[in-house]
C-alpha cells in the first residue's frame, strides 16, 4: 500500500503544470525549501523566478528584486546546510563517488535506450548532440553525489508559439533518470571533468549564498521601510558566513 501511494503521489508530481512566471516558480520554490525539504528542487525554482523578475526589469540592482535575491541566497544556504549535514554524517563515500563504481548499469542504460527507440511518439533523440555519452556528476541534498552518464537529447521545439528550452536524458549510477536542461548538463559535466567532491560543491553554494545574501542586503539598505527585512538578510548572511 506504501508503495501505491508513493506512485500516486509522483504521478500527481508529474501531472502538475508548470509555473507560467516568476511567481509561479517562486511559489513552487517556497513550498520545496519550507515544506517538502526538497532543497535541489527549491533552489532550481527560485533560481528561475529571480531569472524571470531581472529579465523583466532589465537591471539586477532594482529594487523590486531584493526579496527574489533574498529567496535565492536562502535556498542556496539551505541545500549547503543540507550537503554539509552529509558530510557530518560518517559517511566519507558520500564526498566523492565510490571508485569501484564503474558507471551506471549497463543493461539499466540499454534499457533507457530501448525504451526511448520503441516509443514511436517520443521525440527523444540518440544521436544529433555531442552530450551524448558524456559523463556527468550531480549533487544532492539529502543523498550526496552520484555520477551519471548522458543517453539521449530533447532538441528544442516551438509549440504555441513559445520555444520549449533542449533537454538531456542521464541515467545516474543508482539507476535513477533525470533530465537535464543545458545550464545543468553544462555544470554537471564540468563537475565531473573536474573530479569536483561535495566539499568543493558545498564550499561553491556558500560562496553563491553569500553573494546573493549580500545583494538582498544592499538592495533592503537602499529600500525605505525595510529594516526588519534587511536585518533578516544580515542574520542569514551571518548564518553563512558561519557555515563557511
Amino acid at each position: 500500500e506504501e508503495e501505491d501511494e508513493e506512485e500516486d503521489e509522483e504521478e500527481d508530481e508529474e501531472e502538475e503544470e508548470e509555473p507560467t512566471d516568476a511567481d509561479g516558480w517562486e511559489e513552487r520554490g517556497k513550498r520545496a525549501m519550507l515544506a517538502d525539504h526538497e532543497y535541489d528542487y527549491a533552489c532550481s525554482c527560485i533560481n528561475k523566478a529571480l531569472l524571470l523578475r531581472i529579465e523583466a526589469v532589465g537591471d539586477q540592482n532594482d529594487l523590486s528584486l531584493a526579496r527574489p535575491w533574498y529567496l535565492h541566497g536562502s535556498a542556496l544556504l539551505r541545500r549547503a546546510q543540507a550537503m554539509a549535514l552529509q558530510l557530518t554524517a560518517a559517511a566519507p563515500a558520500l564526498s566523492t563517488p565510490s571508485s569501484d563504481a564503474a558507471g551506471p548499469n549497463s543493461e539499466h542504460i540499454q534499457s533507457q535506450i530501448g525504451r526511448i527507440s520503441s516509443e514511436w511518439q517520443s521525440e527523444w533523440q540518440l544521436t544529433g548532440s555531442a552530450a551524448i555519452g558524456r559523463s556527468v556528476r550531480r549533487y544532492f541534498a539529502l543523498f550526496g553525489t552520484c555520477d551519471g552518464v548522458v543517453v539521449a537529447w530533447l532538441p528544442p521545439s516551438e509549440a504555441d508559439g513559445s520555444e520549449d528550452e533542449a533537454l538531456w536524458r542521464v541515467v545516474m549510477n543508482d539507476g535513477d533518470v533525470e533530465d537535464l536542461n543545458e545550464e545543468e548538463l553544462d555544470e554537471a559535466m564540468v563537475a565531473y571533468r573536474e573530479e569536483r567532491s561535495l566539499e568543493q560543491e558545498v564550499e561553491l553554494l556558500l560562496e553563491a549564498a553569500w553573494e546573493a545574501l549580500e545583494m538582498a542586503v544592499a538592495l533592503y539598505a537602499r529600500t525605505s521601510g525595510c529594516e526588519l527585512e534587511e536585518a533578516e538578510a544580515h542574520e542569514r548572511l551571518a548564518d553563512a558566513a558561519l557555515q563557511n
